[in-house]
């Protein structure tokens, strides 16, 4: 059994899969463009607020940690790393995404400027 399609629904079913398939890709595009544009924005942010830190910690040892609804900061000797909690203690300085309780979570974690045994991480929940 043959099946005769015009030339007219050739053509406009062509154009709806390169549309429908153009669509999709751009789409794709756009969503990853903007997942690296946020994790790039959120670890600067981190990486901020750590130097930002560190500079009124030096002038300051009083100085308390940042603390907000989306930020926990950490500033502990490597011998009370099990003050950490447990998805953190073992993370080598640097940037991290990690997935906790269903959220992922930006990290930065930074030794000190006066002693290589403190340990510094904040966590963007």
């Amino acid at each position: 059994m043959k099946y005769n399609l015009s030339l007219r629904f050739r053509i406009t079913l062509t154009f709806f899969l390169f549309g429908t398939m153009l669509m999709v890709a751009v789409a794709t595009g756009v969503h990853y463009a903007i997942e690296g544009i946020e994790t790039r924005v959120i670890q600067e942010n981190l990486e901020k607020e750590l130097q930002n830190f560190k500079q009124h910690y030096k002038n300051n040892p009083d100085q308390p940690l940042p603390h907000s609804a989306s930020m926990t900061a950490y500033l502990i000797e490597a011998s009370e790393e099990s003050r950490l909690p447990e998805y953190v203690r073992d993370l080598k300085p640097g940037t991290h995404e990690i997935k906790q309780n269903d959220k992922y979570l930006q990290i930065i974690v930074g030794i000190s400027f006066y002693s290589e045994s403190v340990k510094f991480s904040e966590l963007n929940c």
